[in-house]
This record gives structure tokens, sequence and C-alpha cells, in this order.
């Protein structure tokens, strides 16, 4: 077995290459190679994929995407820990831990992680250069339920009682509005952030640990890593996110009487489901926007909306309507020594909901 790291050019290299199109295995989809590419922050000299080969074919990788912290006064380079898998067939043989080891060496030791799977995130713990007592709080609030879905997703044993959970839907349906009525005036909707915008953000980037800015926002929005659309080889043979049946990025301005912003928000929908991957707000629109979070939702029929912004979980969960169900969720992160002196959480976090891989997926 051979571990090779691949620069984002070298890694596009491959994607367009005739031995991609004939893995069984991928180790990342075009749409997003092409995206690590245009990253602002891509540090071309350092490998962002690290693919284990067995006589020819993938059996492991390993993504990590490219970041800077301001950190002791100065632009200090990281990578966030993005996706790993490692063929079934071949487990129990280390290659897991061998890839975390050649990351881990090649980033410096400068490392961030979120959402990992329960083992790998023992494995990351069990060397004692992560640390993982770190997490975000948020909100989540449900408009629909879905229980014949949800349910037997997470428990498979309970498919007998789908018709059952289809019927509590349907019920639970009827106290869904039909309409969500109209947005809040001083509502824009944008399609990049410009000069202005970038203005206004820049104090709230102030406090931030990656101070993502136009040309980072700018970069999600206009290369995403899904495509709605239906699944098709590629997607079959790459067990990350690539497709889905609906994904797009909303962005609104929050405006007041004299035009004056007063917030900024990026939105991505996939499927059925809301998140807030940036929210830059004054106070006195956080009411605003989650005014107009409920109308979107209503209007599209979207199911549930997932936030980890302090002031608009907080909102959330005082005014309830018109949801159905909200409940508190926490999103866990881990974190390698030499950086994690550097990390805030709490109910001031300087970790932004779409930070590391987040606002892709």
């Amino acid at each position: 077995m051979e571990i090779v790291a691949y620069t984002a050019a070298a890694l596009v290299e491959l994607t367009d290459s005739r031995k991609f199109a004939q893995l069984r295995h991928l180790p990342v989809s075009r749409l997003r190679a092409q995206s690590h590419l245009h990253n602002p922050r891509l540090k071309s000299d350092k490998p962002m994929m690290y693919i284990a080969w067995l006589n020819g074919e993938v059996v492991g990788y390993r993504m990590v995407l490219c970041d800077d912290i301001l950190a002791d006064g100065e632009v200090q380079p990281v990578g966030w820990y993005s996706c790993v898998w490692v063929n079934p067939e071949v487990r129990g043989q280390g290659i897991a831990k061998k890839l975390v080891t050649r990351c881990l060496e090649d980033w410096n030791g400068r490392i961030f992680g979120a959402d990992a799977v329960p083992e790998s995130r023992s494995l990351y713990l069990s060397t004692g250069l992560y640390k993982g007592e770190l997490y975000l709080e948020g909100t989540r609030t449900y408009l629909k339920l879905n229980l014949a879905d949800t349910l037997i997703k997470k428990r498979p044993q309970l498919a007998i009682l789908k018709p059952l959970f289809s019927m509590v839907d349907k019920v639970l349906g009827l106290m869904v509005p039909r309409k969500g009525g109209k947005m809040p005036n001083g509502v824009e909707i944008v399609t990049q952030v410009d000069d202005e915008v970038a203005t206004f953000i820049e104090p709230y980037l102030a406090t931030l640990l990656f101070r993502r800015d136009k040309h980072d926002l700018n970069w999600i929005t206009q290369h995403p890593w899904v495509r709605s659309g239906e699944p098709d080889h590629e997607s079959r043979r790459y067990y990350f996110s690539s497709v889905a049946r609906r994904f797009e990025y909303r962005q609104w301005l929050l405006r007041d009487a004299q035009g004056r912003i007063m917030g900024y928000a990026m939105l991505s929908i996939r499927d059925g489901h809301v998140k807030t991957p940036y929210v830059f707000v004054e106070d006195q629109a956080v009411a605003m926007l989650a005014k107009a979070l409920a109308v979107l939702m209503v209007n599209e029929r979207l199911e549930m909306l997932s936030t980890f912004h302090p002031k608009l979980s907080a909102y959330f969960k005082q005014h309830r309507s018109p949801f159905i169900f909200v409940k508190s969720i926490r999103r866990e992160y881990f974190v390698s020594v030499p950086v994690s002196q550097y990390v805030k959480m709490g109910a001031e976090p300087n970790i932004c909901d779409g930070d590391g891989d987040q606002a892709f997926t």
C-alpha cells in the first residue's frame, strides 16, 4: 500500500484523467476538486488530499481544507479535516491512522475538525494530540417532522411502523400554515458580497478566528460542492455529499427604512433543510431575520432549520411559532493541541457555523 499526497492542482489533474473515470471508489467529486482549486486560502504547495492506493485501487483517503487563522498577531496556515474513508474490505490495517499521521506531519500539527463520526473521533483523541471538549450550541426548528423518513433512517428496525409514522406526519402537517405571508420590508436578495457588504461585516470579522471575508464568502457560493440533480455514476462511487434533489445558497441583506444595512445572512438550502452558515446582524435586526426565515420556510414548504448563531438561536427558543417543534442541538469540534489555545466556544464563540467545510454541505 502507498499513501500519495496531492495538492489541489494535482487532484484536479487526477479527476481529469482516464484512470479516475475507471475507479471503483472515488476519493473526491470533480465539482469538489475544482472548488478547492478556487479556494482563496489555498496553499498551492500544501497537500489537501491523501489517497491510500493498493494495486491501483483507492482503499482509503483523507481530505483537508486549506484555511488561515489570525493568531499572535499573524496569519497562520491551518487545515480542516474534511472527509475520510477506508474501504471496509481492508479495515483493521491501520490505514486511517496512517492518513492522520501523514496529514499532521505535513500540516505541522495545526488541524481543526468537526462532526467526526464516533470511531474517527475516538482515534483522534486517543493520540493525545487533540483536544475535544469543544462544541457549538444551536437550535433546530421543525415546520414538518417527517417521522416516516427520519426515524426509520436512524432505526431501520422501525420500518414496519412506517404507515403509522406517515399518518402522524399527515396529522401534524395540518398544523403547518399554508402561507407564510410577505417578507419583512428591507429584506433584499443579493448574489454576491460586494464592497458595501464587505464594509458592513468587517467589524464582525475582527472577533473571529477564521475571518472569512468577501473573497471567501463569494468562493463558497460560486463554487459549491453539492449540485442539484439526480444521482449518477460518479456520485454513486463517491461516499460524501455531491448531489441533492435541491441545493442552493440564498444571500440576504437586511436594511432599515433609510436603506442602511443592518444584517447579512448566507443561507444554504438542501432539500428541505435550511442552515445559516454565516450571519452578521445587529441586535435590533435579529427578529427581522427570524421572521424572514419563517416566511421562507412556510412559503417554500421547507421542513427544518438549523442555526448556531447565538442570538438567532436564542430568538427561536423564545418565539416558537410557526414551528411545531424546537430543540437544542450541538456540534462537536476537535482541535490539535498547538492551535487549541486560540479557540473560543460558549455564548460568544469565535468560530462561525460555516467554518471548515460546514458551509458546503
